[in-house]
């Protein structure tokens, strides 16, 4: 659990970033899709043993923020759907589920109860 907090505070503030940095819509829409598809991944990675389905299911959950975003705008008027936008999410989840993959691969967390405190442990492979 402590993995995923740490996972999403990290993320969260990269997302809080990236309109800084993001200066096309697609460039966004790909840095947006990356931190979900890092995320996706990460809760669940040890709850699939495989590489390619970790790395499938990541892109794919990773992907529905933006395919509800896309939804949403075309609702609005002058605005339709754009496949542009979706295909800068797509590839943005699959790289953030890509990297999540090899990393959680090779970053270990331990928690141990001790009386009344927990022992908190990482311990990360090299990359």
């Amino acid at each position: 659990m402590l993995k995923y907090c740490l996972s999403l505070s990290s993320m969260l503030l990269l997302i809080l970033n990236i309109p800084v940095y993001a200066t096309n819509d697609k460039t966004l829409h790909f840095a947006v899709s990356s931190v979900t598809g890092y995320l996706a991944e990460t809760i669940i990675h040890k709850q699939t043993s495989s590489d390619f389905k970790r790395v499938a299911y990541g892109t794919m959950l990773g992907t529905v923020p933006g395919l509800i975003k896309e939804v949403a705008d075309s609702t609005e008027e002058n605005n339709e759907f754009s496949k542009d936008d979706m295909l800068a999410n797509i590839a943005g989840s699959f790289v953030g589920s890509l990297l999540a993959n090899k990393v959680n691969h090779r970053l270990m967390v331990n928690i141990q109860k001790d009386k009344d405190a927990y022992i908190v442990g990482f311990a990360i492979d090299n990359l």
